[in-house]
């Protein structure tokens, strides 16, 4: 499978994630966790969980162009449940899988995509293991026995949900094997999701920054 025929998998899953981030941009949730009530803590499970399959979706999303690698890393996440423990799986068979955000320019009539340094306020693969996890909290039903602090955050889910965006909104991304594409989300509505092939294999167009 090359990007043209993985292109419309990958929009696909890419509008998926579109979808949970406006959903969950308009669940009105605390500035501080605390001792909820039902209502407000359905909210924020709701949220959380959402959250936390935007971060599967931007794991595993590159592994679309090859239909045997996906299948057997899709069927093993719900053995390995930690990010620590399927992101080096999913970075064995991609180190490339994690989007880049990237500036398109007019040079000389060209359309240019370069890595977008100018936005400081994205979401990095440094932040996924902590959110993931931090996330994973709100599957279970919580020992009433017990007292179970909410995790820390590190910042307001309407933040994270903004850094997510700054990342997607225009991306470079290395599909498994290789293949190279610019992918423009088009804006928080359910609009479709325009995806460019950049490049084959070890030749990328020329301009494509890092």
């Amino acid at each position: 499978m090359n990007a043209h025929e993985a292109g419309p998998l990958y929009c696909r899953m890419m509008v998926g994630i579109k979808a949970r981030l406006r959903r969950m941009a308009t669940i009105n949730l605390p500035d501080k966790p605390g001792n909820y009530d039902a209502s407000i803590l359905y909210e924020i499970e709701s949220a959380m969980l959402s959250m936390r399959k935007v971060l599967e979706l931007i794991a595993y999303a590159s592994l679309v162009a090859n239909e045997q690698i996906m299948t057997n890393a899709i069927n093993d996440l719900g053995k390995l449940q930690y990010a620590k423990k399927f992101l080096p799986r999913v970075q064995e068979q991609n180190p490339e899988f994690f989007p880049v955000p990237v500036a398109l320019t007019k040079v000389n009539g060209v359309i240019v995509a370069s890595h977008d340094k100018s936005l400081d306020d994205y979401f990095q693969l440094a932040d996924f293991e902590p959110l993931y996890e931090a996330c994973g909290h709100y599957m279970h039903v919580p020992n009433p026995f017990a007292e179970m602090p909410a995790p820390d955050l590190k910042a307001h889910p309407k933040e994270w949900i903004q850094r997510i965006w700054n990342l997607l909104e225009t991306h470079r991304i290395v599909l498994v094997g290789g293949e190279h594409a610019i992918v423009e989300m088009n804006g928080w509505g359910p609009t479709e999701v325009k995806f460019h092939h950049a490049g084959p294999a070890g030749k990328p167009v020329p301009d494509w920054g890092h």
